[in-house]
C-alpha cells in the first residue's frame, strides 16, 4: 500500500529543513564572526587608531592630493614617512639624551665624584610643601648613600616605575607607526573603505539614516581630532616654550608626557607644577621664575577656553556630549577610546533624539475633522 504525504504534512517537512539550513548557516556564520575576531584582536588597536587617523585627515590628504596634481601615491608616502619620523626622530633623541645623562650619571656613582647640591634657603618658603621637600632634599644632598639605604625599597619602586613607563612608551610609539602604516592604506584606498563603511551603515541603519550616521560618525572623528588633541597639542607646545625660556633641562620629554596627560584630559599641571617649584628653587632670576608658574597655571587651564571654541564644530551634536564620550572612552579604552567613546555616544545621543521625536509624533493628539455641513 502506497503511503500518500500530504500537502499539510509536505509544507511541515519543507519547512523544518528551512529550519535546519538557517540554524546550520547561522552556526557557521558565527564561527566564522568568532574565529575572524580572534584572529584580528591583537591589531584591532591599531587597525581603529589607523582608521581615526585616515579620517581625520582625509580632507587634508585631497586638498594635498589636488595641489600635486592628483599624484595620490607620492601623498600618501610622504604621509607614512611625515607620520613615522614625528614618532621615531624624537623617540631617538629623547633615548640618547637618556642613555648619555644615565652613562654620565653611573661612572660618577662608580668614581665617588656625584654630589647632589644643597638645596636653596627659599625652597622653605615654597607654599604648602616647600618646609618638606627642604628637609628631604637637604637629607638626599648630605649623605647621598645614606640616603638611598635608608629608602631603598621606595626607590626601588620608583626605578621600576620610570623603566616601565619607558618600556610602555616604547611599545606606544612602535603601535602608533603600525597605525600610521595602516593609515596609509586606508589612504590609499580611500574611496573603497568609505564605500564598504557606506553600505555597512546603510545595512545596519537603512538607507537615509545610514548615510547620516556615517557623516556623523566621521564629523565627529574630526572633531575630537581638532578638539581634543588640537587643545593637546597647543597646551604642549605652549609649555615648551614656557620651560625653554625658563632654561628647564630634557623640555622635549616634558612637553611629551604633558602632550600625553593632556590627551587623557589630565591636567598639564601634575607635571608643570613640580616643574614650577623646580624653577623657583634653582633659577636666578626669580622674576622669569615667578612668570613661569603663572604661565604654567595659565597654560594647565586654556582647555577652558580652547575646547568650546573648538570641540563639536561642524557637528549637530552638544559639546558636553562628545567631551564626555571621549573622556569615557578613554577611561575605559585607552586613547582609541578618545574616538570610539565620542562616536558612540554621538550615535547615541542622535538615535534617543529620533526616538523621542518619533514617540512624540505618534502621541500627539490628531486635529479634530470638521462635521460635514457644520
Amino acid at each position: 500500500m502506497n503511503t500518500v504525504i500530504s500537502p499539510v504534512k509536505k509544507e511541515v517537512l519543507l519547512s523544518d529543513r528551512q529550519i535546519i539550513d538557517i540554524a546550520i548557516q547561522m552556526a557557521v556564520g558565527a564561527v566564522f564572526v568568532v574565529a575572524s575576531f580572534r584572529i584580528l584582536r591583537p591589531f584591532m588597536g591599531p587597525i581603529l587608531t589607523g582608521g581615526v587617523i585616515a579620517i581625520a585627515i582625509y580632507p587634508l590628504f585631497l586638498r594635498m592630493v589636488e595641489r600635486l596634481g592628483g599624484r595620490r601615491k607620492m601623498v600618501v608616502s610622504l604621509f607614512a614617512l611625515v607620520g613615522v619620523g614625528v614618532i621615531v626622530v624624537p623617540a631617538i633623541l629623547a633615548s640618547s639624551s637618556l642613555f648619555d645623562s644615565a652613562h654620565a650619571l653611573h661612572d660618577q656613582v662608580e668614581q665617588g665624584t656625584f654630589e647632589l647640591p644643597p638645596p636653596p634657603p627659599r625652597v622653605r618658603d615654597w607654599p604648602m610643601i616647600g618646609t618638606e621637600i627642604h628637609e628631604f632634599w637637604l637629607q638626599a644632598s648630605s649623605n647621598l648613600q645614606s640616603f638611598l639605604n635608608k629608602h631603598r625599597d621606595q626607590m626601588r619602586g620608583v626605578v621600576g616605575g620610570v623603566v616601565g613607563a619607558v618600556a610602555g612608551a616604547g611599545g606606544q610609539a612602535l603601535q602608533f607607526i603600525f597605525s600610521v602604516l595602516i593609515a596609509a592604506v586606508f589612504l590609499a584606498n580611500a574611496e573603497a573603505c568609505a564605500e564598504g563603511v557606506g553600505l555597512l551603515s546603510r545595512r545596519v541603519f537603512g538607507e537615509v539614516r545610514g548615510r547620516e550616521y556615517d557623516q556623523l560618525a566621521a564629523q565627529t572623528v574630526r572633531s575630537v581630532a581638532t578638539g581634543v588633541l588640537g587643545v593637546a597639542f597647543v597646551q604642549a607646545a605652549l609649555a615648551g616654550v614656557g620651560m625653554m625660556i625658563a632654561d628647564v633641562p630634557f623640555v622635549g620629554a616634558w612637553s611629551l608626557a604633558i602632550l600625553l596627560l593632556a590627551i587623557v584630559q589630565l591636567p598639564p599641571l601634575i607635571i608643570l607644577l613640580p616643574v614650577a617649584f623646580w624653577v623657583l628653587g634653582s633659577a636666578d632670576n626669580q622674576i622669569i621664575a615667578w612668570g613661569f608658574m603663572v604661565w604654567a597655571i595659565l597654560v594647565s587651564f586654556s582647555d577652558a577656553v580652547l575646547k568650546p571654541m573648538f570641540l563639536g564644530r561642524g557637528v549637530d551634536i552638544p559639546m558636553i556630549v562628545i567631551l564626555i564620550g571621549a573622556i569615557g572612552g578613554v577611561i575605559t579604552g585607552g586613547l582609541i577610546g578618545l574616538f570610539v567613546g565620542a562616536v558612540i555616544l554621538a550615535l547615541a545621543y542622535r538615535l534617543l533624539v529620533e526616538w523621542l521625536k518619533d514617540t512624540a509624533e505618534e502621541l500627539a493628539p490628531s486635529p479634530a475633522v470638521p462635521e460635514e455641513g457644520a
